[in-house]
């Protein structure tokens, strides 16, 4: 019957943390890590979204390149929250950025849908004379504890 009793405490404790760490990812809004929820991605593989100064975010995007994720770099853009009276970062449910990147301008729009889903459109300018068609880019990210492209740290 101990072990009975002891299974029903484990998995309750778990189920209790389970509830904490969803309420707390809730919370964070956008803030955190996020994989492209297509095992192939063809565009953005990973997202980092953290706090900047005021009502902005860094963003910090890996492209799905050949053969290892290109690093787009950070950029600091606004925040939106759902309403005029919502907090503007923790409360955030979107967020804007913008890379030049010598040959295009980009755009890129985070949207999120539930705690654990971003919607993303990237729009592409570009500026190399090429005459290639400015195009846009859409997509799902879903949350993730840890990034994959990111080396450890020591």
């Amino acid at each position: 019957m101990s072990n009975v009793t002891s299974m029903l405490k484990l998995t309750l404790a778990a189920g209790l943390a389970w509830s904490a760490l969803t309420v707390g990812q809730a919370s964070a809004s956008l803030l955190g890590n996020w994989v492209n929820a297509n095992p192939n991605p063809r565009d953005i593989a990973e997202v980092i979204v953290a706090p900047a100064a005021g009502a902005k975010v860094d963003v910090r995007v890996f492209g799905e390149c050949t053969p290892t994720a290109c690093d787009w770099g950070v950029a600091v853009g606004p925040t939106f929250a759902s309403s005029v009276g919502g907090n503007p970062v923790a409360g955030a449910v979107a967020a804007t950025a913008h890379y030049q990147q010598g040959f295009a301008r980009r755009q890129v729009v985070l949207q999120q849908i539930n705690p654990n889903l971003l919607h993303y459109d990237v729009f592409t300018e570009f500026e190399d004379g090429s005459g290639r068609s400015n195009y846009v880019m859409s997509g799902t990210l879903r949350r993730a504890p840890r990034l994959l492209h990111l080396a450890p740290r020591p």
